[in-house]
């Protein structure tokens, strides 16, 4: 195929540490693990002085790993809920965050992260129809899913 983004689903993962994960330990955790991990200020980044443009709208982020065909991973729980029209758009996007905004530490959702990546490469979530979301709390469990299914059975509630 000769389009350069396309990928099967039994591929590997791609992530895309938004803004807020965007650190050295989580970009090192995660490339130590193998992944392929692309950063925020790689995308998102002032071409004159060299340094990630902050708070890019949320909706630039999702079209940017949609078209990358990444993973975001964010601590915005409520980044889905905010702009589900452009989430149900992005028919190769996967989100994973963080199960609530609060996120003082980022040292802390690492390794969790790294438990609840691991959990969907064992259990197949690469077959599930994109645009799919997972919550995930600081012991490394899925507290939440959603996804464009989801949203069209129960009215925008998963």
């Amino acid at each position: 195929m000769n389009d350069p983004y396309y990928s099967k689903w039994r591929d590997p993962y791609i992530f895309f540490l938004d803004e807020g994960f965007d650190c050295d330990d989580a970009f090192k955790a995660l490339t130590a693990e193998g992944y392929a991990v692309h950063r925020h200020q790689q995308h998102f980044c002032d071409p004159s002085t060299g340094k990630r443009i902050e708070s890019i709208e949320d909706p630039d982020v999702m079209h940017c790993a949609n078209k990358l065909r990444c993973v975001i991973v964010t601590t915005d729980a409520a980044m889905i809920d905010r702009h589900r029209s452009t989430f149900d758009k992005c028919s190769h996007l996967g989100v994973i965050a963080t199960a609530h905004n609060s996120v003082e530490d980022i040292e802390e959702w690492i390794s969790p992260l790294i438990a609840v990546i691991g959990y969907l490469g064992k259990n197949s979530s690469k077959k599930k129809l994109r645009p799919w979301a997972i919550f995930f709390n600081r012991q490394g469990k899925i507290t939440a899913r959603r996804g464009i299914a989801a949203f069209a059975k129960a009215g925008g509630a998963a």
